[in-house]
């Protein structure tokens, strides 16, 4: 059974002219929290900027990565308990308030249940492993239930892609658009492209100063 990921809004055009536009944009491609990412920022000083803005991902990854076996998150599916950071215990309590307003519908607690898809592993085990309630807290430190493990990959993308955008906001630049699994921009407008892998694109999108997301049936496929 294989995994493959696709993402469907892609930056179809720049923002419109301006004096920042005389400057050519610096820009970072790369990967965070196991997907592909992109920060574009026009301003003097971007490179150093750009620096900065990776060390936040980086920093963000050292908490909440799936992908990085040493992270926090990592070490508390591994064992089962934590003493966490700060970041991590505010991660928590924002998932709490999500898991709320949802009604239940968003629980990070559903890391087993997407192994078991993945591998071909028992899924109506691993279902029964579900529950947001089920996980202890007790100032810093946090338990898992039997045989639990979390994923914030619905959530923590959109942590970072906060983080860098304040970062870069509170060093004065206003024009950028930062893709960290959601796009959120400051200054503009930036136009971004709908696509669909089966039917092409949608249409667009403009974004100002603000965040968007998407999402699609066919985003992620297990089979």
């Amino acid at each position: 059974m294989s995994l493959t990921r696709r993402r469907f809004l892609t930056i179809s055009a720049a923002f419109a002219a301006g004096p920042a536009r005389a400057l050519a944009p610096a820009r970072w491609r790369g990967m965070a929290l196991g997907a592909e990412a992109e920060i574009t920022l026009h301003g003097p000083g971007a490179e150093e900027a750009l620096e900065a803005a990776l060390a936040k991902i980086r920093a963000c990854e050292a908490r909440f990565s799936l992908y990085d076996p040493a992270s926090e998150l990592s070490r508390l599916n591994r064992t089962g308990k934590l003493d966490a950071s700060l970041p991590f215990r505010v991660l928590m309590q924002l998932a709490d308030r999500v898991h709320e307003a949802s009604g239940g519908a968003f629980d990070p607690s559903v890391q087993p249940l997407w192994r078991a898809l993945a591998s071909g592993g028992d899924v109506a085990a691993a279902r029964a492993r579900i529950g947001w309630e089920k996980i202890v807290r007790d100032g810093n430190r946090i338990a898992l239930g039997p045989g639990q493990a979390l994923t914030f990959n619905g959530i923590a993308q959109g942590v970072a892609t906060d983080a860098v955008a304040e970062l870069l906001a509170a060093r004065g630049f206003g024009q950028a658009l930062i893709n960290i699994g959601e796009f959120r921009a400051l200054g503009g407008p930036w136009r971004l492209g709908l696509s669909d892998p089966e039917h092409g694109p949608l249409g667009t999108r403009t974004l100002d100063t603000g965040a968007v997301a998407t999402s699609s049936p066919a985003a992620l496929r297990l089979g």
